[in-house]
């Protein structure tokens, strides 16, 4: 069992540290990490507090210091999750699957029928989230340029030259005929020049 233990936990040490170490050496995106980046490392970091909680768990004082930290874990992150559940990220500006979701159905319906094109900004520059949403709503978009044309962006607060310039391109590509706003997404129906 004290050999499966030890397996165990160099097994563990070889997954949280070998991308550790290779983010030591990261200069893709000009040296930029986003927190993104490291969405793999919840579990790893879950399953770490759950193994030294469990090996604390065993000792009087450690129950008492497991019991403690989890007091002040819940009571800051309680109020955080309570406040980001009620957030209106309609109201504010933000920007979430319902908000995605409003924006692809709009063009939908707005299309009613007709060919037409999309182009979307987002900050991240690759709209994947964007190409499923349609494709999971069946929206299909003609693959030649057509007269309609809706552009889709997200507000970009970290590099508002970025959307300027994209908008500056779309403005000699179509005018704008109609705008409607999904929380921080703005969509855009335009008729192609």
């Amino acid at each position: 069992m004290e050999n499966n233990k030890r397996d165990i936990l160099i097994l563990f040490l070889i997954f949280l540290g070998i991308p550790f170490l290779g983010y030591l050496f990261y200069t893709g995106n000009h040296g930029n990490l986003y927190g993104y980046y490291l969405t793999g490392y919840y579990l790893i970091i879950v399953l770490f507090v759950g193994l030294i909680s469990s090996f604390l768990w065993k000792y009087k004082l450690g129950k008492l210091l497991v019991v403690v930290l989890l007091f002040y874990f819940l009571k800051s992150n309680i109020p955080l999750t309570i406040q980001r559940l009620n957030f209106d990220i309609l109201g504010n500006g933000g920007i979430a699957f319902q908000s995605q979701l409003l924006a692809v159905n709009w063009i939908k319906n707005d299309a009613d029928g007709n060919k037409f094109n999309v182009d979307v900004y987002v900050p991240p520059v690759i709209p994947h989230s964007y190409n499923y949403l349609f494709l999971w709503n069946n929206i299909i978009q003609e693959e030649k340029q057509v007269k309609l044309l809706y552009t889709l962006y997200e507000q970009d607060s970290q590099h508002p030259e970025r959307l300027k310039a994209w908008l500056d391109r779309q403005d000699k590509i179509g005018k704008v005929v109609y705008q409607e706003m999904f929380g921080g997404i703005i969509v855009q129906r335009r008729e192609r020049i």
